[in-house]
């Protein structure tokens, strides 16, 4: 199985091609955690976000519109997912 890199991992996700998952987490995963551990201010809970928004994203690939960035809507997604956790701890 070929290495898939960005952008073609993002449209073989998407195509059904779980393969490019890990080049999606490798690439984008310290982003996304960065990101989410801004947010809550929690490293074990940045752990967590990312692990869900990327699952959401191995999920919901097929949705993505995908004229738009890739990096955007999955920083959307981080955001939304952190700011679900921050809504249920009050």
């Amino acid at each position: 199985m070929p290495l898939v890199r960005g952008v073609h991992a993002i449209r073989a996700l998407a195509d059904g091609r779980p393969h490019a998952f890990d080049v999606l987490v490798a690439r984008y995963g310290p982003r996304v955690r960065t990101y989410v551990g801004h947010l809550v201010q929690d490293r074990a809970a940045a752990e967590d976000l990312t692990q869900e928004v990327f699952l959401t994203v191995l999920t919901r690939a097929h949705t993505r519109d995908r004229e738009r960035s890739f990096a955007v809507w999955l920083l959307r997604v981080a955001r939304n997912e952190a700011l679900d956790l921050l809504r249920r701890r009050g």
